[in-house]
């Protein structure tokens, strides 16, 4: 998807979450300037990644640390996609993990969108 040289390549964003109603303002911000695809189903997750080429994937904490790592283990020896967790509910260790994995960043919750849309601007472009 990335373009060539002089041709401007629009970002493509995978979002995961949970209730998409708490990430409107963040979605109204980035839309303007992104392709965004949302997803509240996990198991659509790892089938929409397959099928897309996405620069970024905004992954709020699934239900299960085991599903995390198996996404993450999947991305390292698949895909080349900056990665954002989202959720409050991580321990240290985790998020340890999950860096290691190559998660650029992480925001708890309550999440400020602002920043958080400015985070994924600047990671896109």
């Amino acid at each position: 998807m990335h373009g060539g040289r002089g041709i401007k390549h629009t970002p493509h964003i995978l979002i995961y979450c949970h209730c998409i109603d708490e990430f409107y303002p963040l979605l109204t911000l980035l839309s303007q300037s992104v392709i965004l695809v949302v997803t509240t189903q996990w198991d659509m997750l790892l089938s929409t990644m397959l099928k897309y080429d996405f620069d970024l994937l905004l992954l709020e904490m699934p239900q299960k640390e085991d599903d995390l790592f198996r996404l993450l283990d999947h991305i390292k020896e698949t895909e080349d996609v900056k990665m954002i967790l989202l959720d409050g509910s991580q321990t240290a260790e985790v998020l340890v993990q999950a860096f290691k994995y190559g998660v650029k960043d992480y925001f708890p919750t309550p999440i400020d969108q602002r920043l958080l849309g400015e985070r994924v601007l600047f990671l896109v472009r």
